[in-house]
């Protein structure tokens, strides 16, 4: 609830918008909400359009990961070493 002054410096208590049923989504039928969601033809246009503009990130990516694991790798053959030459 908030304090509100009108015009007329009466004071009222209001409720929020976030307390209000007008945030209740029941009231929205299920052939609305489903004209807002994407079906498997637009899904796929946004992902091969999104795989477009962003090659250069996807491309790091991969060659992040990748660094990843061949820093994994090493390391792993190190320690390996390290072992070996103990016993």
């Amino acid at each position: 609830m908030s304090s509100i002054v009108d015009k007329h410096g009466v004071l009222s208590k209001r409720k929020l918008r976030s307390e209000s049923a007008a945030d209740d989504l029941s009231d929205i039928n299920d052939a609305e909400i489903t004209g807002y969601l994407n079906n498997k033809k637009e899904m796929l246009f946004k992902k091969l359009i999104w795989e477009a503009m962003n090659k250069d990130y996807q491309k790091n990516s991969k060659k992040e990961r990748r660094e990843v694991v061949e820093k994994k790798e090493t390391d792993y053959l190190s320690e390996y070493l390290v072992l070996e030459c103990r016993e």
